[in-house]
């Protein structure tokens, strides 16, 4: 879980940042007894209350960076209890607590500004990272509402200097800018983030799964060639299902029958996603097979889960149009969510075997069963 942190000072009065403050709001005592493990075990001092009625009671004594709300309570007062706080500044970061997250409650989650929604049936690991995640979040939220204060002040000073205002205003403005457009990316970030994990949450069967994410890449990507890429049991990758939108049906073939032997011995172990925007890039990652995909621009999302590369997306087309930021942003949401989700999936299908035993997808499973997208 996120610490306090040391080593930044912002003037002469400042101190040391104050300590994450946590309020779990849970009526339910198993389910509290393990997050306060959890968050104890990770060194932050939290607090927990039965119900929002008390929250409001420690929420009215002093701000919190992070705020875990229960909603299996029979009513909606934790979801008008997360809206209320929306509009605070600085807003604590929300995240709801379900036994099982439904569409409904995912959509009313985005409405009311919850940033996370976790299962019980969450991995540990992966409860724990979307914590950290969430108060890292609640803690820049209160950095930020910080540093507005501390531009307040300066203004007031330089309010009294004319000439302290026009050596110091231009600093000043870029800061509200870039705090206003984090702030807004991050929004955005969350909205396509809440939406991609909505639509395959509660995709089970493989072949729907890679219908849905290749559904959602193409509608936010615009149009462009896709193919997604699966291990074996033997660690081989082969095609689990693709979108040919402007090559020839033996060309695409050929093609992703060489993508699926040459860019996961290249690219499994990325840990991020990997854009060639040029030839040039390309040839410094493929070398000698570079050539199969000339005039290309092409990218490539490892889809890892506790480590695991457990797919990879590769998206390519002309060289005239390139991928924006806005769609690498889309990418990094989708490799990340999608292996979470891929994951979920073997756990799923091999919860009856040993876990040494586990693998991808079995040779003879036909995990795609024979999807094929090719426009």
């Amino acid at each position: 879980m996120a610490r306090q942190r040391t080593g930044q000072r912002s003037g002469p009065a400042d101190t040391a940042p104050p300590p994450p403050r946590v309020l779990l709001v849970c009526a339910d005592r198993p389910r509290r007894d393990r997050l306060t493990q959890t968050l104890t075990r990770n060194g932050v001092a939290h607090r927990h209350v039965a119900s929002a009625l008390a929250a409001r009671d420690e929420l009215s004594r002093g701000p919190f960076d992070l705020l875990i709300l229960d909603t299996d309570t029979h009513n909606d007062a934790p979801l008008r209890l997360a809206e209320e706080l929306r509009d605070r500044d600085p807003a604590p970061a929300v995240v709801l607590l379900a036994g099982r997250a439904t569409l409904d409650l995912a959509t009313a989650a985005m409405r009311c500004g919850a940033i996370d929604l976790i299962e019980d049936d969450a991995d540990p690991g992966e409860a724990r990272h979307r914590l950290e995640r969430a108060l890292r979040r609640g803690i820049r939220a209160r950095e930020a509402q910080q540093r507005v204060a501390r531009l307040t002040r300066i203004c007031k000073h330089l309010s009294h200097t004319r000439q302290e205002i026009s050596s110091q205003i231009g600093t000043m403005c870029d800061d509200l800018v870039n705090a206003y457009a984090e702030m807004s990316d991050q929004i955005d970030r969350l909205a396509v983030s809440c939406e991609f994990t909505s639509l395959i949450r509660q995709e089970l069967d493989v072949e729907s799964l890679l219908r849905t994410v290749l559904e959602f890449v193409l509608a936010r990507v615009g149009s462009t060639n896709a193919a997604i890429f699966l291990p074996d049991s033997g660690g081989d990758y082969s095609l689990g299902a693709y979108v040919n939108y402007d090559r020839s049906g033996e060309d695409a073939e050929l093609l992703l029958e060489h993508m699926a032997d040459t860019l996961p011995d290249r690219l499994e172990e990325a840990r991020d996603v990997v854009i060639m925007r040029t030839q040039r890039d390309i040839e410094s990652r493929l070398e000698l097979d570079a050539h199969w995909l000339a005039d290309q621009t092409l990218a490539v999302l490892p889809c890892r889960n506790e480590g695991e590369c457990l797919g990879l997306i590769a998206l390519y087309r002309s060289d005239t149009h390139p991928f924006d930021e806005a769609a690498v942003t889309v990418m990094q949401i989708v490799a990340e969510t999608f292996g979470s989700q891929l994951g979920r999936v073997i756990r799923i299908h091999h919860r009856h075997q040993p876990k040494n035993n586990w693998s991808a997808f079995d040779d003879g499973d036909d995990a795609t069963g024979g999807l094929d997208l090719a426009a």
